[in-house]
C-alpha cells in the first residue's frame, strides 16, 4: 500500500508542479518592472558619449588635495576620486564615482584643440573647484588624438 502511493505522488508531482507554473493570472517574469539597478547602468551610459577616454586631475591646496582619476578601459570605465579638502577625507571608486563623475564630465568642454588655460578654466569651473590652489595638473586622452596636459603653479 504504501508503495502505490508513494508511485501516485511521484507520478503526479510533475502534473502539479505544471500546473502551478502555467497559472495566468500572476505575473510572467517578462511582465516585471526593471530594478533600480538596471535603471542605474542605463544611466551611466554617459561615459560611451564622451569625446576622450581618460581623464585624471590633481589639484593641491594648502589645506588639503582633490583628486579624479577616470579611464573609459574599453568600455568598462573605472572611477576615483580623492578629496581631503574637507574635515574628512573622502574616497569614492567604482559605480559610485562614475556615478558621481556623470555629474561633471559630460559637461567639460574639452577637445584636442584645447589650450592649457581652457582645460584649467573648464575644470575649475565644472568641478567647481576654489581657484586658490597651489598646484593643478590635469592629462586628457583622447582615443583618435594627442593627449593634451595642463600645470599650473600658483602661491595660493
Amino acid at each position: 500500500m504504501k508503495k502505490t502511493g508513494l508511485f501516485l505522488l511521484t507520478a503526479s508531482l510533475p502534473f502539479a508542479l505544471a500546473a502551478c507554473g502555467s497559472d495566468e493570472s500572476g505575473p510572467s517574469i517578462e511582465s516585471q518592472p526593471l530594478s533600480d539597478d538596471d535603471s542605474e547602468l542605463e544611466e551611466a551610459a554617459w561615459y560611451d558619449e564622451l569625446g576622450y577616454t581618460s581623464f585624471e586631475m590633481e589639484v593641491e591646496y594648502e589645506y588639503g588635495e582633490y583628486d579624479v582619476s577616470y579611464d573609459y578601459n574599453n568600455g568598462d570605465p573605472q572611477a576615483e576620486i580623492s578629496d581631503s579638502r574637507g574635515d574628512e577625507e573622502r574616497e569614492v571608486e567604482d559605480e559610485e564615482a562614475l556615478l558621481e563623475l556623470g555629474q561633471v564630465l559630460p559637461d567639460l568642454d574639452v577637445t584636442p584643440q584645447s589650450n592649457e588655460l581652457q582645460l584649467m578654466n573648464e575644470s575649475v569651473n565644472n568641478f567647481q573647484l576654489d581657484d586658490n590652489y597651489q598646484e593643478m595638473q590635469i592629462d586628457v586622452e583622447f582615443d583618435e588624438a594627442e593627449a593634451i596636459q595642463a600645470e599650473d603653479s600658483t602661491q595660493g
